[in-house]
């Protein structure tokens, strides 16, 4: 089994976006105040940046899960989430695929784990317009990018069932 891995469920270019979208919020805050003329537009336009920082923050870390990683034990997989719980899924009660991954970036092969009890196997994953992304979410559909070994080595368990 493969160990001591970061699976992460996002692609590195939509990971990257988390660390360059904020900033941009923030420097634009700073030109906004110097460029206002009396304290009331200092006041609402800080304000404004503020609470666009703080939504795109919780958009990022809460509805995306963009920091979200999956970790594949002899158990099952547990999925560790910033700021939600730890959850862990058995390997009998997942049906495993080879889907596709689409961001606003690129598209990519990702393995894509179902919990059987939907009744639905999940084959796309599409963070480029939130439509599949917040329903795999809200489902506990898990994902992650792509790796031949990781592959490999799942595909030897005889408790996982497979999409083909």
């Amino acid at each position: 089994m493969i160990q001591n891995k970061k699976y992460f469920m996002h692609s590195r270019a939509n990971i990257a976006s988390f660390f360059v979208i904020p900033p941009i919020f923030v420097i634009l805050g700073v030109f906004m105040s110097l460029n206002a003329y009396d304290k009331t537009a200092l006041i609402a336009g800080v304000s404004i940046m503020a609470l666009l920082l703080i939504f795109s923050l919780w958009l990022f870390i809460a509805r995306f899960r963009i920091l979200d990683r999956l970790e594949f034990t002899g158990e099952g997989v547990v999925r560790h989430s910033v700021f939600g719980p730890k959850l862990t899924y058995s390997y009998v009660e997942l049906v495993a695929a080879v889907g596709v991954y689409s961001s606003v970036f690129e598209q990519k092969k990702c393995l894509i784990l179902t919990p059987k009890k939907l009744g639905v196997k999940v084959v796309t994953i599409d963070t480029s317009k939130r439509g599949n992304l917040s329903a795999a979410n809200r489902l506990g559909v898990v994902f992650c990018i792509f790796d031949e070994a990781l592959l490999d080595s799942l595909g030897e368990r005889a408790d996982l069932e497979w999409n083909r």
